[in-house]
């Protein structure tokens, strides 16, 4: 492959064939002219006008003449200038200033929300907690501590019935008990 390639006089890599081809069908050839020879003579021949002279196509200035420097008068020196400084403007009054815009007032700030104020169970958030029932709270004066502390709502109520049922007579060793046996207390 490398032996089809050659490199031409401007140093690019070319094809063999096609430049031989093209040095032997030579399509420039009497248009090529040797150094001295005229271009214009073979434009005369095919009957197209002559090529424009250098600057022909340009106005030129008539050349200045040389004036010899040393020996040329000095010129006359301009008398200076008196300067006077230019007076001072005026300042320009100030511009009364547009008024500003009220600012808005800021957006409220939507109170956070409390426990049991939303009632969307499908998603989190505090306001689905359920709250205790405004008359449900249980008097638990009375109670041994450890009854109390209870947190399970079931138990509580269970304490409750038990309360109601045995009145004075109630034993709170045997309520202990009872809840350890169905609550694990």
């Amino acid at each position: 492959m490398k032996n089809h390639l050659m490199r031409n006089a401007r140093g690019k890599i070319v094809s063999r064939k096609k430049s031989q081809a093209s040095s032997k069908n030579n399509n420039l050839g009497e248009w090529l002219r040797s150094a001295g020879d005229s271009f214009g003579a073979k434009l005369q021949e095919k009957g197209l006008p002559p090529p424009k002279a250098k600057g022909q196509g340009k106005k030129l200035k008539a050349p200045r003449p040389k004036v010899d420097k040393k020996h040329a008068a000095p010129k006359p020196k301009a008398a200076p200038k008196v300067v006077s400084k230019p007076k001072p403007k005026p300042k320009p009054k100030p511009k009364p200033k547009p008024k500003a815009l009220p600012k808005p007032p800021p957006p409220k700030r939507k109170s956070p929300v409390k426990a049991g104020q939303l009632k969307n169970y499908s998603k989190l958030s505090v306001g689905n907690i359920l709250k205790s029932q405004p008359g449900s709270k249980v008097n638990k004066a009375g109670w041994p501590s450890w009854a109390k502390k209870l947190t399970n709502r079931h138990a509580i109520k269970a304490i409750q019935e038990v309360i109601e049922e045995d009145g004075d007579d109630l034993d709170w060793d045997d309520v202990k008990m009872e809840m350890e046996m169905r609550f694990g207390i």
